[in-house]
């Protein structure tokens, strides 16, 4: 599909696809099976983390012999959230695992998962993976926009990547505004909404109606104009396909306009409790 022919290009000329497939909770084999469909479409960037505890069934998948390392962009990324300190030692070993489990030589992108007290130390590895050019890029997750301008103060090299909750109800202006302002490419996760919520707005059902588009595709288009990788996941084949299926949609200014006001809602993170005590 010509979507997965989309890149962007990142500030160290890496170039990243604009569209790709999340695997968050991802495990059952029927489900598995559609990132197998999806790179046979063309598909390249597979999100992946250690976190979701399928890595390796995703390595078997990426591992085929009809499929080849270089057609595609793999994303992971160091869990941090626990409760002790990690090391850098803990971090060394988790990408060593997720090499292991994922049956590839690099990554293409290496993300700190959350926003914590260990943040520098989990950077400092992932600036050094960089270096020795074990990964082909490094960035972060999940960074509020304070976080993110004091972390940029205290690393040696800017995160090229932030990948971030984002929907049009949670829309996070200032924030992207902020990563495109210094060459940080926004990737986005939960574009309809925490539950699905904006497929019931009343606003988007009138666009999508307008465009004969569903609502999913609407929010993803908007988003991909925004110059934002989008990543949807569903378990469902047609919803993948109809998901990918975005760039006939041309949203007008008014559209535009329409889907900016609608009302935002503050998302409560399962992970506020730590983003809340990061002192760097």
């Amino acid at each position: 599909m010509e979507i997965f022919k989309k890149n962007l290009k990142l500030y160290n000329d890496i170039e990243i696809p604009m569209y790709g497939m999340g695997t968050y909770r991802i495990l059952k084999e029927d489900e598995l099976n559609l990132i197998n469909k999806f790179i046979n479409k063309g598909g390249q960037l597979i999100d992946c983390a250690y976190f979701y505890d399928n890595q390796d069934k995703i390595g078997q998948i990426i591992s085929q012999p009809h499929i080849k390392r270089k057609d595609l962009f793999i994303v992971s990324k160091v869990w941090n959230a626990n409760k002790f300190k990690l090391t850098k030692e803990d971090v060394y070993k988790q990408f060593e695992q997720t090499l292991k489990d994922l049956k590839t030589e690099y990554l293409d992108l290496y993300l700190i998962h959350w926003p914590n007290k260990d943040s520098i130390i989990v950077w400092e590895v992932l600036e050094e993976l960089y270096k020795n050019k074990k990964v082909k890029a490094i960035g972060v997750c999940n960074f509020r926009l304070n976080q993110l301008k004091q972390f940029i103060k205290d690393v040696n090299i800017k995160p090229m990547v932030n990948q971030i909750q984002l929907s049009v109800d949670h829309n996070r202006e200032k924030l992207v505004e902020y990563c495109h302002a210094n060459n940080i490419v926004v990737m986005g996760w939960r574009h309809l909404g925490v539950n699905n919520i904006n497929l019931d707005n009343p606003v988007l059902k009138q666009i999508a109606e307008k465009h004969n588009s569903t609502i999913s595709q609407t929010c993803l288009k908007y988003e991909h104009d925004k110059n934002i990788v989008v990543m949807p996941k569903s378990s469902k084949w047609d919803r993948v396909m109809s998901n990918a299926n975005i760039l006939d949609i041309s949203l007008d200014e008014e559209d535009k306009k329409l889907i900016k006001n609608i009302k935002q809602t503050k998302i409560y993170w399962p992970m506020d409790y730590i983003s809340k005590k990061v002192s760097w």
